[in-house]
């Protein structure tokens, strides 16, 4: 099928910031594709099983970091990315932010909690509640979000790159079998389920969007997802997304043009 070279040219007037496109590219010139990571929406699992799919051994270690595996984040030739595979998954803006506030905050997994509390002038040692946790983020730009909560458009270079899949957590035990069949055509798809840093944010979420206030800043911090991937701002209207995903064949000269004027 012939590529589309006007689907993926985006909006040139949208900046990046260098630090969050190396955190959003996950790069295999080798297969010709690129996952756009998108933390607390199946990134580990997302990870693991390409790099499976890659090695047969697998992720030894730390699946998160680049050295030693199969990904690159800082393309020096990226004269092959326009004809490159894009893909990401997202999740409900709701169930994301409560998940990274019970995993990274309530949790205080990963040293992230000791950086948010002196970022925010907060006795380390205390407890914080998710609107107060909510108030701090609204706060900041969102330039300055650790990518957990980091708005998925800017994790996912939105303006861009249009994905050619754009896939859905709550459809991933699908959608993500079809992605790797799509990149290795006649391999049985290698799923390595990683959810060690699983919340069961579903089962509890609506007892965390009790306060008007927090229900308007998160839906003023994460209004472009909601709109984008088809998310209802009502959480009594449910968590799933309404946005049909499909395989799409189109161009990326936009992203293309964006990495070769930051190399």
């Amino acid at each position: 099928m012939q590529r589309n070279e006007q689907a993926g040219k985006g909006d040139m007037t949208i900046s990046v910031d260098r630090r969050i496109l190396k955190q959003s590219l996950r790069a295999n010139k080798a297969n010709g594709f690129i996952y756009l990571n998108n933390p607390k929406a199946g990134c580990s699992t997302i990870k693991a099983s390409l790099w499976a799919s890659l090695e047969p051994a697998g992720p030894g270690g730390n699946v998160h970091a680049i050295e030693d595996s199969p990904f690159e984040n800082q393309l020096d030739h990226p004269d092959w990315v326009s004809d490159a595979f894009v893909f990401t998954f997202v999740r409900n803006p709701y169930l994301r932010v409560i998940s990274s506030y019970l995993n990274k905050i309530a949790a205080r997994r990963d040293m992230i909690w000791p950086a948010f509390a002196r970022r925010h002038g907060f006795d380390p040692d205390m407890s914080l509640e998710f609107d107060s946790f909510v108030e701090c983020i609204a706060a900041d730009p969102p330039s300055a979000h650790d990518p957990h909560w980091r708005a998925q458009s800017l994790n996912t270079l939105a303006g861009h790159v249009e994905p050619n899949f754009l896939g859905t957590l709550e459809k991933m035990d699908r959608q993500l079998p079809a992605v790797l069949a799509y990149l290795f055509p006649g391999r049985k798809p290698a799923i390595v389920k990683k959810n060690q840093h699983g919340t069961s944010a579903a089962s509890s979420a609506l007892t965390y969007l009790r306060d008007d206030g927090t229900l308007a800043r998160l839906q003023e911090l994460y209004g472009e997802d909601f709109e984008r991937f088809g998310y209802a701002r009502d959480a009594s209207d449910g968590f799933a997304s309404t946005r049909k995903a499909t395989f799409q064949e189109h161009a990326h000269p936009s992203l293309a043009h964006l990495l070769a004027t930051m190399t």
